[in-house]
């Protein structure tokens, strides 16, 4: 037992290690001492810097460590740096506008990475008075380096049956509640292999009461020349607060190397002054001559706290339900409602739902499809079947619904106290203790 308890622990603590790390490319340019140029395309683990870069370098370098100060380039393929020459190797990376080298400020190993369009460089040079370097390494763009393998050909957004195709950088709106589709099209631009493992990451940064949402596509290859699109949904919190918030869409696949594509862009909370999601069944199955429960579900996601008068009608069932309550902005609210359906009634009826606040009216209807079975023609109401639930969305994304089946004589579950339902509880466990101590003592006996 002991050998057991201790491998579930060993197992507990790689899982805790594994830690998933996204990679970056990075153009390495190094002028050698001999005039002639050494280009590749090597990858680190994002936050890694320019000396682990070069450290992937087919390169023979060798570098020297001192605490404080980092990583001191010593040489590169044999050739080492000349005190008496006054020449060392420098450390350039690419500039802000992306066109040239800059001569760095920082050492190599202080120069973070974490994008896949860094370019950066080395070369064998003198200095001048001001300890500036003399000689720069010819810039080579990213993309020469690097050759681009995925293409994010198009993306695309679906906001209840509207649809948009956006441009890196570009906003667009969405209400709370909202559903968002989101599409990538993505192609292999390699002409003899496969690209691996595609797949479309998109999070919204702090829109959840400042927490990110966060999903992802199913994972496919796609062939050489050809390309395939990926779709995931994000779903906008009906809490959440009017604002605008970034969309960081992150594509990667895996070739020779692990490749990606990050493109940003600005999602917009718009509120409306009053509105209501309602979430409400759509179609249930009900059977003749027993009581229901209706169960509704309702946010304010709009700018105002609003007051609300609900009823609920159907003329052919005998049913009508009035009742009224405030529902606080960011806030919602679950409503329950209780009604019987008729032993004569048999066939399709539209429950007609309407809530009235501020100046708005909102309608949802339900289809009733009751069914009468001989033994409840017979007035045997035995058995508390449930009727299916639907989500629906009336314009919002919608939580479920259901209607539940009871006989008026039984206690619904919902109706149990929070101290009833401890009690019970801790019953059990001293009722199990009790079975233990004994069978313990029974068989010492």
């Amino acid at each position: 037992m002991l050998k057991i308890k201790k491998l579930f622990i060993y197992m507990f603590a790689a899982m805790l290690l594994i830690v998933v790390v996204q990679a970056a490319n990075v153009g390495t340019v190094v002028l050698l001492a001999d005039g002639s140029l050494n280009t590749e395309c090597v990858n680190i683990d994002d936050g890694k810097t320019a000396y682990h870069a070069f450290q992937e370098s087919s390169l023979t370098m060798d570098w020297s460590y001192t605490v404080g100060i980092g990583h001191f380039l010593n040489s590169v393929e044999g050739v080492a740096s000349d005190n008496d020459a006054g020449k060392y190797w420098s450390f350039w990376h690419i500039n802000s506008a992306e066109t040239d080298f800059e001569s760095a400020m920082v050492g190599a190993s202080d120069y973070e990475i974490e994008t896949d369009d860094k370019v950066i460089g080395l070369s064998y040079t003198s200095f001048d008075n001001s300890w500036n370097p003399i000689t720069k390494p010819p810039f080579s763009d990213y993309d020469d380096i690097c050759e681009p393998v995925l293409d994010v050909e198009k993306v695309s957004v679906e906001i209840d049956g509207d649809k948009d195709t956006l441009k890196e950088g570009d906003s667009f709106k969405v209400k709370p509640g909202d559903l968002i589709l989101l599409s990538v099209k993505v192609g292999n631009l390699h002409e003899d292999d496969d690209l691996e493992d595609v797949e479309v990451e998109a999070i919204i940064r702090d829109i959840d009461d400042n927490d990110d949402i966060e999903e992802q596509s199913d994972s496919t290859d796609i062939g050489d020349g050809k390309d395939e699109i990926l779709e995931l949904e994000l779903e906008i919190p009906l809490d959440a607060d009017e604002g605008d918030y970034e969309l960081e869409v992150t594509v990667t696949g895996d070739l020779e190397l692990p490749y990606r594509q990050v493109l940003l862009y600005e999602v917009e909370v718009d509120k409306e002054s009053h509105e209501l999601a309602v979430g409400i069944s759509e179609t249930v199955d009900l059977e003749c001559g027993k009581s229901y429960r209706l169960n509704i579900e309702i946010d304010n996601i709009g700018k105002d706290d609003e007051d609300v008068s609900l009823t609920i009608i159907n003329d052919d069932m005998d049913i009508s339900i009035q009742d009224s309550f405030d529902v606080d902005e960011n806030e919602g609210t679950s409503k329950s409602y209780s009604f019987r359906v008729p032993s004569a009634a048999i066939g399709s009826y539209s429950l007609l739902t309407t809530l009235v606040y501020s100046d708005e009216r909102d309608e949802y209807r339900t289809t009733l499809n009751v069914d009468c079975d001989e033994e409840t023609q017979d007035g045997n109401l035995a058995g508390l079947p449930n009727a299916g639930a639907q989500n629906i969305n009336p314009g919002n994304s919608q939580p479920q619904l259901n209607f539940t089946s009871s006989n008026s004589n039984q206690t619904q579950p919902e109706d149990l106290s929070p101290i009833y339902v401890v009690l019970l509880i801790v019953g059990n466990i001293i009722l199990v203790l009790i079975v233990i101590i004994v069978i313990v003592r029974w068989r010492k006996n």
